[in-house]
């Protein structure tokens, strides 16, 4: 039990954490220093608790920590910065069992019962409904049109202003700057 509680907090500072050092550092960059974090930490538990590079899954486990860290990572730290750290997680999340289960029905024959198919399905309709847009987007894209209207006021105030400077017409343009804001 101590083990998945410390699991989940763990998860949880990981996807808040990401989220954060996605704005101040690339996907790219971000994941490099995941890896040598990552690297570093398992290459001392592996050779204090395990049998350090030996063993006969070294090859499949690199291949593995390669596509889910390296390319893995890699979008969800592209991710971050557009969808946010809890959206991107609910879509890691919810897409990684449809995807595992189509890699182990192509790579390994397994598949899935219907009812198993069923409950699959059932949930991410749920989850899908959840995420669905509400009532208060309506008011999420009146804030981005009045934000958007005084972003373009400010524009033409500007250009205004260098059409002064660059003309040199001082005293039609506080005139004209007027009939333009005022419609």
């Amino acid at each position: 039990m101590t083990a998945a509680v410390l699991a989940t907090i763990l998860f949880s500072l990981s996807a808040v954490s990401g989220k954060r050092l996605s704005h101040h550092l690339s996907g790219v960059e971000a994941n490099f220093w995941r890896f040598l974090l990552a690297g570093a930490l398992l290459g001392i538990y592996a050779h204090s608790m395990g049998a350090g590079l030996g063993g006969g899954a070294l090859g499949v486990f690199f291949i593995s920590g390669i596509v889910g860290f390296g390319m893995g990572d890699y979008g969800l730290f592209r991710a971050f910065p557009i969808l946010g750290s809890r959206l991107t997680m609910v879509m890691t999340q919810c897409l990684a069992a449809p995807f595992a289960a189509t890699i182990e029905w192509l790579w390994l024959g397994e598949r899935l019962s219907l009812g198993q198919v069923l409950a699959g399905t059932a949930i991410l309709v749920g989850v899908g409904l959840a995420l669905a847009p509400s009532e208060t987007s309506q008011v999420d894209k009146r804030s981005e049109e009045h934000t958007s209207e005084l972003q373009s006021r400010r524009n033409l105030v500007c250009r205004l202003l260098l059409d002064k400077k660059k003309n040199k017409e001082i005293g039609r343009a506080p005139s004209e700057l007027q009939s333009r804001l005022n419609p």
